[in-house]
Order: structure tokens, then C-alpha cells, then sequence
């Protein structure tokens, strides 16, 4: 049987070269974030730039890590699995360092527990 999952993604727009997104995201039920994917949308590699995860008062990334860590396929991405609490919030910032402006999805996938 296929877990229970569900899925939260964001999508930078238009992100200039220097520029940071930043977002957080309330959880509405218990659940594990299982993985964190990053995507340019027109597919290129993000060589340059870098990504910080906070849950709660935890800087989970401690520095800034390089955004290629979270790749866009299960095969270029480790797990994280780690739990979430009902009405705890996580928090990332996303760096674009990249010569050019990007768009970006970034998806947080979440497995129920």
C-alpha cells in the first residue's frame, strides 16, 4: 500500500540574480517532511544557489546549503523525514546566485504520520 502523502509547492516567480525568496509554511496536521525538492523551470542545474530550512527556532541547514542538495528528482534528493507538529511552522529562504534571473519551484513533500 502506497503511503499517505501531500504536497506544498512554491513557485519563486521571476527571482532576479542576488535575490531571495522567503516563505513559511503552518502545518495543518501532524506529518513528516520526507524531502524538499528544488527546480529551475526551464530545467537547468542551480550551481550557484543556496537554501535555509528552519523549523521552529532551529536553522536545520546551519549555513546556507547549496540548493543542488535538493534536487528536482527522488534520484538527486535524500531523504530528510523529519516530523512536523500540527500548527508548527517550517521556513526557507532561497538564494538565487545564479548570472541570471530564475523562476523556481520548490516543493515540500510530506508524508502523514
Amino acid at each position: 500500500m502506497a503511503e499517505l502523502f501531500f504536497t506544498k509547492r512554491y513557485n519563486t516567480g521571476n527571482l532576479a540574480s542576488g535575490a531571495s525568496y522567503e516563505q513559511e509554511y503552518v502545518l495543518p496536521e501532524d506529518a513528516i517532511l520526507e524531502r524538499i525538492y528544488i527546480q529551475a523551470t526551464d530545467g537547468s542545474a542551480l550551481s550557484k544557489s543556496l537554501f535555509q530550512l528552519q523549523y521552529g527556532n532551529e536553522i536545520l541547514t546551519r549555513d546556507d546549503a547549496p540548493a543542488l542538495i535538493f534536487g528536482p528528482t527522488i534520484e538527486t534528493n535524500d531523504a530528510l523525514n523529519l516530523p512536523v507538529a500540527k500548527n508548527e511552522a517550517i521556513r526557507f529562504v532561497f538564494k538565487n546566485l545564479e548570472a541570471a534571473a530564475k523562476e523556481v519551484y520548490i516543493t515540500l513533500k510530506f508524508v502523514k504520520r
